[in-house]
């Protein structure tokens, strides 16, 4: 197998390509940018089934975009999600959302083996407005191609031009057959659809606007089931979308909380009672130990920079579920 190293920057280009999926999206087509978005997770799903496990959290720079992370929140399928939200803090918290006295975050410039550099990823500024102000797509996908009319193009864009070429057939002609990607199930849209009760059957934290923080046991109402991740509103008219699979009928009974009461973290909790919450979330035993042996209000006080200083593997995990019960402290 390759060393770390060049794992390790295969990681840093695909996040890079996401970054840059993200402008895109809107503004190419056949392929488009969620089409991309599917085959970037393909690549990342086998890579990360191939090198250390403890390598992919380590990836920090570049961190993703507030518009990257809507793309791959809108368009990720369920197998997809489970794959992202398994990369750690670095793949999921938005660059804006990342704490800006962090010194540990590296510089990172997007460059290949033989030294070339996408000029508009290198230098943002000068080409970002023409191309904000641009319909046409083809000034994004410039630097990847290194078309003619720039003066001695590196060899090294080559390869990926095949890819990109649909895309810049379908701004000057019709293209004579349209790529189509693979299919993704749960793909059909319903236009309409009544707003129906669904009950959550798992914890999801929110990672940026357009999603909402749910939790197990809570009705909510289903208003939109057309994508991979679905619209619903919760009790006090908030909406925003959700994973599927974390989503069940309201009309099913649901035994494990017939027979067991859920634990639940308040500033009261004593260290059973912590020790109860962390294991019903699904965290490690080792980290169970670490924590279970504090009481809510020492828990819920903790920063992130604490959590993973004594848990570095979940102590970002925890951090996010405790967002989630300190917003619910405070709602109530």
């Amino acid at each position: 197998m390759p060393p770390d190293e060049e794992f390790a920057e295969c990681f840093h280009k695909i996040k890079s390509g996401f970054n840059l999926l993200g402008e895109l999206n809107g503004k190419i087509n056949d392929p488009s940018a969620p089409d991309f978005v599917h085959s970037l997770f393909a690549v990342l799903n086998f890579m990360v089934s191939h090198c250390s496990e403890a390598l992919p959290p380590t990836i920090v720079a570049p961190l993703l975009s507030p518009q990257c992370i809507r793309l791959l929140s809108e368009e990720a399928s369920t197998e997809e999600d489970q794959l992202w939200q398994s990369l750690g803090d670095a793949w999921n918290i938005p660059s804006t959302q990342w704490p800006e006295d962090d010194e540990d975050i590296p510089t990172y410039t997007l460059e290949f083996s033989d030294g070339w550099q996408p000029p508009q990823l290198t230098a943002t500024p000068p080409p970002s407005h023409p191309a904000s102000r641009q319909p046409s797509p083809q000034p994004a996908l410039s630097p990847r191609p290194a078309p003619s009319p720039r003066p001695a193009p590196s060899p090294r864009p080559a390869p990926s031009q095949k890819h990109l070429q649909p895309a810049e057939h379908s701004v000057n002609q019709q293209p004579p057959a349209k790529w189509k990607p693979p299919p993704h199930p749960q793909k059909t849209r319903s236009n309409e659809m009544k707003p129906q009760p669904i009950r959550v059957k798992t914890d999801f934290i929110s990672r940026n606007h357009r999603e909402i923080t749910v939790q197990r046991g809570e009705v909510v109402e289903l208003l939109d089931k057309s994508k991979q991740w679905w619209k619903v509103r919760n009790s006090s008219g908030e909406e925003g979308y959700v994973p599927n699979n974390v989503l069940e009928a309201a009309d099913k009974p649901p035994p494990d909380m017939q027979t067991e009461v859920i634990p639940v973290l308040t500033r009261r909790s004593k260290p059973p009672e912590v020790k109860a919450w962390l294991e019903d979330k699904g965290f490690s035993q080792i980290t169970v130990r670490c924590l279970g042996v504090l009481s809510g209000p020492l828990l819920l006080g903790m920063s992130r920079e604490e959590l993973k200083m004594v848990c570095p593997e979940e102590g970002g995990r925890v951090f996010f579920q405790l967002q989630a019960v300190k917003s619910s402290l405070t709602d109530g």
